[in-house]
């Protein structure tokens, strides 16, 4: 991924195109799978806080690409969104999708207690860390007359802190799934990866590479703003989690005995899937 030298808010506007093209394309292919999944089913509260999450992100990307706002203030909000809005965006998706992964397959709270303890010491240093950014930021916004935008010349060194607490709490879920996995009881060490892919581990070590290129960016000083290695790896961030917390709710159905409401709405027209369920009574 190139990381380009971006001074303006009007480049940052081009460059969040692309995350948000990514983010709206997911919807687009996972909307019917998302509709049958979470819209026609009792609400719970990690399933709308991830839905909140979803449309959030989209909204915000939006916002970046249109800058409501005046020039002025939209080049400030922009550094919200960025910084702070999308720490909280992404670290609260995750742990809602991680949170529904022990809560489906592992009954040990241990686990469960670790990773709340885990979420809350590196999202509460990224979130501190994010406010921090910000202010250094909003010290440095100038305008260039030569192009009429606002620019940012300066990136203080608490944007690392962010990034590397959200790559921390990532390593530190891979760690905690990976141990699990290990004192579960097995029959051979195949089961291990069946596990760990069970448990979405691939899915949290791909996050951990998209907050490591985050931080890379930010150490390197590639660009004032280095704003296309977030914006992107949000995106890319949001599409991971959430087609994993799609195949979590078919996982909860069929566990729930409800493989009849598992017809895939593009399948529907061409084929027909009838489930039996057998009770199975020992003698």
């Amino acid at each position: 991924m190139l990381l380009y030298n971006v001074t303006s808010t009007f480049v940052a506007k081009c460059l969040a195109s692309a995350a948000l093209t990514l983010t709206l394309w997911d919807h687009v292919l996972t909307l019917g799978r998302e509709l049958q999944l979470l819209w026609r089913w009792q609400w719970a509260p990690l399933q709308l806080l991830l839905l909140a999450n979803r449309y959030g992100a989209i909204l915000s990307m939006v916002f970046i690409v249109k800058k409501f706002l005046p020039v002025g203030q939209g080049c400030e909000a922009v550094t919200i969104i960025i910084t702070v809005y999308c720490c909280i965006n992404s670290g609260s998706q995750q742990f809602s999708v991680l949170l529904y992964l022990y809560k489906l397959f592992d009954r040990r709270s241990v686990y469960r207690k670790v990773i709340v303890v885990g979420f809350a010491v590196c999202f509460s240093a990224a979130l501190a860390f994010g406010i921090l950014s910000v202010r250094q930021v909003f010290e440095t916004i100038r305008k260039d007359r030569d192009i009429g935008a606002y620019c940012v010349d300066f990136r203080g060194g608490f944007e690392v802190g962010m990034w590397g607490s959200m790559l921390l709490f990532n390593v530190f879920v891979f760690l905690v799934l990976l141990v699990n996995v290990l004192h579960t009881p097995r029959r051979n060490n195949s089961e291990i990866a069946v596990r760990l892919l069970q448990e979405g581990a691939l899915v949290f070590l791909a996050c951990s590479g998209l907050r490591l290129s985050q931080l890379i960016s930010t150490v390197m000083k590639a660009g004032s703003q280095s704003i296309l290695v977030p914006l992107v790896a949000w995106s890319l961030d949001g599409v991971l989690t959430y087609r994993l917390m799609l195949k979590v709710k078919v996982a909860e159905m069929v566990a729930e005995g409800q493989l009849q409401r598992l017809v895939s709405v593009v399948e529907a027209p061409r084929a027909v899937h009838i489930y039996h369920e057998v009770d199975v009574q020992e003698r």
